[in-house]
């Protein structure tokens, strides 16, 4: 879900310097945090939105009543 420098940064948790260098970015650079939360609202609402879950529901329905199946 996230894309480094698009929506957010990628870093290693288990890393500890590499965790303290982005949450510092994310401190340090406001505007490049705010951008992130646009972005990724805008990534979720066109994936995750009622049309695309009710076809997802309908594929599933039907492959599940579909016969023959294994």
């Amino acid at each position: 879900l996230i894309e480094n420098n698009i929506n957010g940064y990628v870093f290693d948790p288990l890393n500890t310097d590499s965790s303290v260098s982005t949450i510092k970015k994310c401190l340090m650079e406001k505007e490049k945090s705010e951008e992130f939360v646009r972005k990724s609202k805008e990534k979720l609402n066109l994936y995750y939105n009622y049309k695309n879950a009710a076809q997802i529901i309908n594929k599933a329905v039907n492959k599940y009543l579909e016969p023959n199946r294994s």
